[in-house]
Formats: structure tokens, C-alpha cells, sequence
């Protein structure tokens, strides 16, 4: 029936796209036409398919004939929603453990469901909230429960079968049944088990916050009641009704107020990324009252608010274009810098002060940081990768960033746009990348007047891979000529092994070829003569022929000749990346003629004799995928106290305890992972993946990745 359904509505659609034109007659024309229709409902079969292959009960109701015109995956969540309200009191367990289904596909429910604006859709966005609410709750009341499993199952159904009557969870009423919900079912647990009353507290809390995060300020913007009525939870008068204090979000309303005021920033996160022109206002009550709260910490905790909440902006920014093409984006930063410059200029009273910064200052600092973020990521294309494409917005852009930097009233010798794209640049792409970039003249307004950088980018020398016959007994002798000028050392020398006539290749490749990559005024371009010499030297030895050929070439830079490759030539103006490609080339190369350098000899084996390798097996690295999962999921590693690696999705920071599954599994041990409010536990720590690489390898050892 599924396959029946989606050739019926293709055939629909190639059908509906060929009508309004009669001039696809002939057979080619209409399979280009056919494709570009499968093409536009790929996305729509997809999430169908998804939906089928977990709630397969779908077909059995669905009827292409009655679909009220809605595309396939809309009509299938309908169905699938529908089917939930049908159980009854006896089924209610039975619910509970259907909902993980729901989860396993709640992406395409969630994107189909906010997607399509039909009355038949829209209504029943509160049944999704709903359903999401309780697997919320099994998630992280239930399962974090378990040895209460028989306790906390029936407070899941309770709480079911209030979400189910509750409505729209971006209402403040809904949110304060939702505390009374709470309050009750900790009042029952409290009373039967104090022992776990803390840590059962502590879940409600996590519960509470995944609702306000996901459900009430998620998808749609909620009312504005209610985002005063959090604002009012997190700032409360204190006892003696004299200023404010701020205080956890919490479902309780009984909870203390903290100590010395803190900064929430959860609450502010979520305002910032709801529709920003609709809760402006609750985000300037929120500073204003942060601002009087904090006056207490004295001026560093006011500075901690005003980076806190440009950072914020940044993230903000980042979230509501990330679906925009290269096209439009580009614009919007052209926008955001020309406006942000704007803005700033007539704030110009604030650009000398470090407190009573207003809203509208630092959100021009985040916008500021937001479009260096992304022109730091088109530098790469263009000096890193040598893109071709149209950069006609591209200078534009970089045209209204340079007006900015090199305005004088916004910048200082230590602080302002100049400063920072110094510090992105330097940070995305190392001495090399920064001293290439700033080479070009066009990019000379990135550097301040007070900083300054040698005009040359020297290449990384790779081949210190061959050890001491390259660093200590064959290079030595080629910077000894090139250098001071010593040359008995270099004619007395009679390399005995291939490596060591490979090596000496390499170190002419790296100190002679690269002067020519300097401009002719250098001072530090190694002279005419000392070339002269060093070829003399070259051409009156026994070497073999390709490898006296290969030290000629190199000698002389001579890779631009006749039926030689003009990218490999050395110049001033030759790229990063060529300079790159020139010395890999050189390397294979030199390899290939030595024959019995053991890295390259599979890839000589290769090219001269393949049938060699018909029925062998390379070394390699196993293909790690801990980072792609990482970018994925997002979220942060950690380690526990025995080394093992363990993921936090999302926003990466521990909200809850549970116990390490590999210690578990090796040594029968209960070692606790993870922790709560986003703290860590003690003995717990950030893994940072840093591979360092052994020699003749480049991606280090496969037991150091996780």
C-alpha cells in the first residue's frame, strides 16, 4: 500500500506539472520534467517513509482520496496524532511505552507539524507538546528513578492525562498547573522517601526547564504573561520587600533566594532566541532588572552581564539566519555591519565607557562579532582554498568590514573590530595562514598601525619525518651554504644510501627553492652566487640521473619550462595552497627516484607495479566518526575518573548523574558520570580531542580517539 501511495501522488504531481505545459512532447523532456517532480517531493516521501517504517498503523487509515489537498507526511502525522486519542483508562500503560515510538521520530513530526500553517495541522500542535511533555518526563523523572519504577510510572500518567486537558503550554496557565503538578507529586515522594527527596526535587526541576525550553518558548512565542510571570520567578522582592534578588528557576514556590545575586542566563538565552522584535521589551526589563540586581556584585559583575548578553546576541544571531543561502547571507551581513557602524557612531558617548552600556550598544557589538565570525570564514575560501566564484558581495562586505575597522573613534590600540578580526584571524588560521593573508596588499587595513609582519610566509618543513639523516647530517649542510656560506662541507659530501640523496633533494627543495617565493629585494633571498655554487655542486656529482635532473630543477627553479607544470614554479605571488601541492609533488617525487624510501614505497609500488598490491592490506587509521556524532548531536566530551569517554548532547553541560556503562561492563564498578545545575562532578573532566601525531604518520596513534 505504501509503494501504491507514493507512485499515486508522483504520478499526480509529473501529471499537474505537465499540464500547464504543452511543449514537453517529447519523451526526454518529460523524464526531465518527471525527476524535477520527484525531485521537489523527495523531502516529502522521505519523512513519509520515516513515519511509516516506526507507526506502520498510518497506512491502514490513510486515504489518498480525502487528504484535504496536504502532502503526504503532513496527512501522515494527522493520522498518527489521531490515533492517540482513542485510549482509553485501560490503554493508559500501554501509552507509555507507545510514546517512545512517537520519539523515535519526533524530527519529522516536529519540522512537519511547525511547517504547515492548515487549521487541521495547527491544532494539533497542543496533542504534540502534550506528547512530548510526558516522554519528557519519563526521560527525566522516570528514568532517573528507577528504583521508585512502580512510584514515579503512575506519576507519569498523571501527568499524561493532565497535558492532554492542558491546552497550549505557551500560556502562563498552563505553566502554573504545571507547578502545582510538580509541587504535589514531590510532596507524595518527600513524604514516603526523604532519603532520595533532593535528587526527585532536582529531576522535577530538570523537567520543569526542558518544558519552558522546548514546549513554552520553543517552536512558537509564547504570550507575554507568561515570560513576566518567569521574569518574576528569577527576580523576586526580598523578605524584607527592599530591592530585588534573583532566584532558580524553579517549579517550587517555596524555594530560598540566592545568596548574592546571579545571573540567569538560561532565561535570557531563550528570550534572545525567541522572535526578537516581539520580547524586546521583556529582554530591556530583564537587563534593567539584572543591572539593579547586580549592583551588589560591584562593577566586575556588571561587565560579566554586558559580555554575558553580547555573547548571547552573537549566539542568537547565529541560530535565526543559519538556514539563509550564501546569497542572502552575505547581504544580511552587509546589513548588520553598515547598521551595527551606524548605530555605534551615535552611541559614540558609550565608546569611552566600560559601565551603563546599553541594550543597544552591545547588540551592535554582536552583530559585529557575528559578521567577523563569517568573513573570517570566507578569507579561508579565498586565500586558503583559491576559490573562483563570484565575490562581487563577497568585496562588498569586506568594503564596509574595512570602513569599520579602520575607523578611528571605534578602535584603540587594544580594544574595537580591528583588534578582534586580528585575534580571529590569528586563532581560525596560525602564522602561516595570518602571514599569507596579510601579505596581500589589499588586506593591509587589517593590521594596525602599531602591529607589523614580515612579508614572507615560511613553509612548514615537513620532512623532519626523515629523522636524523635529514635534520642533523644532509640540511645542516645545505644552511651552511646558504647561510654563512660555507661550501667545503657541502662539495666533500658523498651520500651513500638513497635516503640520504632524497633527503638532500628535500633540503634544497626547502632552502633554496622557497628563496624564490621571496621578493627580489629581500634581504633574506638567498643570493645569485650562493645558487651558482650549490648547482656546481649538483652538476659535478655522481648521482643518478633523475635524481641530478630533480636537484637541477630545484636548484634553478625551473618547473616553469616546456611541458613542466607552472603551478609548482616558485614565486612571491604563489599561493599557500601551491606552495603546499609544490612541496607534497617534490616529496613523491623524490621518494619515487630514492625507491627504497620506506613511507612512499606502496605508492611507488603502485604506479610501477600495481599487481604487486592486488591481495595486500595498507596500515591506516579506522575512520573515526566521535566528531561527526559531536556535530551532529552537539554537545561536549567528558571522561570519567578511569579515562572513558562519554557524550553530553545538546547544550553539553550536565544535568544529570548516571553511572559510567563501560566501568560497569569491565570491572562490575558504579562510577558516577555527568552531574547537575551544569556542574560537573569533581573527579569527572572536559576530554579535548588532540591527537598527536607519531612520526610517519599523520593521524596519530587509534588509541588515542575515543
Amino acid at each position: 500500500k505504501e509503494t501504491k501511495l507514493i507512485s499515486a501522488m508522483l504520478s499526480f504531481v509529473a501529471d499537474s506539472l505537465l499540464q500547464p505545459y504543452p511543449e514537453y512532447t517529447s519523451f526526454s523532456d518529460i523524464i526531465c520534467a518527471f525527476h524535477f517532480a520527484i525531485q521537489l517531493k523527495s523531502v516529502e516521501v522521505t519523512r513519509f517513509k520515516e513515519l511509516v517504517s516506526v507507526i506502520p498503523e498510518i497506512l491502514e487509515k490513510i486515504d489518498l482520496k480525502n487528504t484535504s489537498g496536504l502532502p503526504l507526511d503532513v496527512t501522515a502525522v494527522i493520522l498518527s496524532l489521531n490515533a492517540l486519542d482513542s485510549v482509553n483508562k485501560e490503554q493508559e500503560r500501554w501509552l507509555i511505552s507507545k510514546l517512545h515510538r512517537y520519539h523515535q521520530v519526533h524530527h519529522v513530526i516536529d519540522t512537519t507539524i511547525y511547517s504547515c500553517e492548515h487549521e487541521s495541522v495547527v491544532e494539533k500542535r497542543p496533542k504534540w507538546m502534550a506528547i512530548q511533555a510526558v516522554h519528557m518526563f519519563i526521560e527525566t523523572v522516570v528514568m532517573g528513578h528507577l528504583k521508585y519504577f512502580n512510584k514515579t510510572v503512575p506519576y507519569s500518567n498523571r501527568v499524561q492525562m493532565f497535558m492532554s486537558r492542558s491546552g497550549d503550554f505557551t500560556k502562563k496557565s498552563t505553566l502554573k498547573k504545571i507547578e502545582l503538578v510538580l509541587s504535589q507529586m514531590y510532596k507524595e515522594f518527600s513524604t514516603t522517601h526523604p532519603e532520595d527527596s533532593e535528587a526527585f526535587a532536582q529531576s522535577c526541576i530538570r523537567f520543569y526547564i526542558e518544558i519552558i525550553s522546548k514546549l513554552s518558548m520553543g517552536k512558537t512565542a509564547p504570550e507575554d504573561e507568561l515570560i513576566e510571570k518567569l521574569l518574576d520567578t528569577v527576580f523576586t522582592t526580598g523578605p524584607e520587600k527592599e530591592g530585588l534578588e534573583t532566584k532558580d528557576l524553579t517549579p517550587f514556590l517555596k524555594s530560598k533566594n540566592d545568596s548574592v545575586p546571579v545571573v540567569r542566563s538560561f532565561l535570557l538565552q531563550l528570550l534572545l532566541q525567541n522572535n526578537y522584535e516581539r520580547t524586546r521589551e521583556h529582554i530591556k526589563t530583564y537587563f534593567e532588572k539584572a543591572q539593579s540586581t547586580l549592583t551588589i556584585g560591584g562593577y566586575d559583575v556588571l561587565i560579566q552581564l554586558q559580555i554575558l548578553y553580547s555573547q548571547l546576541y552573537e549566539d542568537s544571531l547565529f541560530e535565526r539566519h543559519s538556514n539563509l543561502d550564501d546569497k542572502n547571507k552575505l547581504q544580511m551581513l552587509i546589513q548588520v555591519v553598515t547598521d551595527s557602524k551606524t548605530r555605534l557612531l551615535s552611541l559614540e558617548n558609550q565608546l569611552t565607557e566600560n559601565e551603563n552600556l546599553t541594550l543597544e550598544f552591545l547588540e551592535c557589538v554582536g552583530g559585529i562579532r557575528f559578521a567577523l565570525h563569517h568573513y573570517t570564514d570566507w578569507i579561508n575560501d579565498k586565500y586558503c582554498r583559491n576559490a573562483t566564484e563570484d565575490t562581487r558581495l563577497h568585496d562588498r562586505l569586506q568594503g564596509v568590514i574595512s570602513e569599520l575597522c579602520l575607523q578611528k573613534s571605534l578602535n584603540t590600540k587594544t580594544r574595537g573590530p580591528q583588534i578582534l578580526l586580528l585575534k580571529l584571524l590569528f586563532r581560525k588560521y596560525g602564522e602561516t595562514g595570518f602571514k599569507k593573508i596579510t601579505a596581500d596588499p589589499a588586506m593591509s587595513w587589517v593590521l594596525p598601525e602599531s602591529v607589523s609582519t614580515p612579508s614572507h610566509v615560511h613553509l612548514v618543513d615537513h620532512f623532519v619525518i626523515y629523522g636524523i639523516i635529514y635534520c642533523n647530517e644532509v640540511k645542516i649542510l645545505i644552511c651552511e651554504a646558504v647561510t654563512d656560506q660555507i661550501f667545503h662541507n657541502l662539495k666533500s659530501f658523498k651520500p651513500k644510501t638513497p635516503p640520504a640523496m632524497v633527503s638532500l633533494a628535500l633540503s634544497i627543495f626547502m632552502e633554496v627553492t622557497q628563496t624564490y617565493t621571496k621578493a627580489i629585494n629581500d634581504k633574506t633571498r638567498v643570493p645569485g652566487h650562493v645558487i651558482q655554487e650549490i648547482a656546481k655542486f649538483v652538476n659535478s656529482s655522481r648521482f643518478s640521473p633523475d635524481i641530478k635532473r630533480l636537484m637541477s630543477t630545484l636548484v634553478n627553479n625551473t618547473f616553469h619550462g616546456e611541458g613542466k607544470v607552472p603551478q609548482l614554479f616558485a614565486r612571491p605571488d604563489q599561493s599557500l595552497i601551491n606552495r603546499i601541492y609544490s612541496s607534497v609533488v617534490v616529496h613523491v617525487a623524490a621518494g619515487f627516484i630514492g625507491k627504497t624510501d620506506h613511507l612512499l614505497r606502496p605508492f611507488y609500488m603502485m604506479l610501477t607495479n600495481p599487481i604487486i598490491l592486488e591481495h595486500a592490506y595498507l596500515p591506516a587509521m579506522p575512520e573515526d566518526f566521535a566528531e561527526d556524532a559531536r556535530r551532529l548531536l552537539g554537545g561536549q566530551y567528558y571522561k570519567c575518573p578511569n579515562g572513558h569517554i562519554y557524550l553530553i548532547t545538546e547544550c553539553g553541560r550536565p544535568t544529570e548523574v548516571k553511572n559510567c556503562a563501560v566501568c560497569g561492563k569491565t570491572s562490575k564498578q558504579s562510577v558516577p558520570i555527568g552531574g547537575t545545575e551544569h556542574k560537573l562532578i569533581d573527579n569527572n573532566e572536559v576530554f579535548i580531542r588532540d591527537s598527536k601525531p607519531d612520526t610517519g604518520y599523520i593521524l596519530g596513534v587509534a588509541t588515542m580517539s575515543p
